[in-house]
């Protein structure tokens, strides 16, 4: 019995020493976290609103609400659709303005 219980002591305590931190290991490394910031609300209608031009630009009638909408109240989600189109409108007669003064623009077909 007292073999046994020597034996076990003993590997018990080399268990121990085996687990022990030393002098030779490595630090952990320190994790950081970085959130991504809160958009203001000026901020977040400005993004909806430029999510609502760029789906314009890419179909005729979007049908799906652009991600950057979902947090927006229903007054604003309308707002900012509206103000997407116009921005769209104005961003296609920029372009056909700087096609019409540009001699080698041939992306509008413009009758001679």
């Amino acid at each position: 019995m007292r073999r046994t219980t020597t034996a076990l002591l003993a590997a018990t305590v080399l268990a121990l020493a085996g687990c022990s931190s030393s002098g030779d290991s490595q630090p952990q490394p320190t994790v950081t976290v970085t959130k991504t910031p809160k958009l203001s609300a000026a901020e977040q209608l400005q993004t909806c609103v430029d999510a609502w031009a760029k789906a314009y630009h890419a179909s005729t009638d979007p049908t799906e609400t652009p991600a950057p909408c979902n947090e927006l109240s229903e007054n604003d989600q309308t707002k900012a659709q509206f103000d997407g189109l116009m921005k769209r409108n104005k961003e296609n007669i920029q372009a056909g303005q700087d096609c019409l003064t540009d001699p080698t623009c041939t992306s509008l077909p413009v009758a001679p």
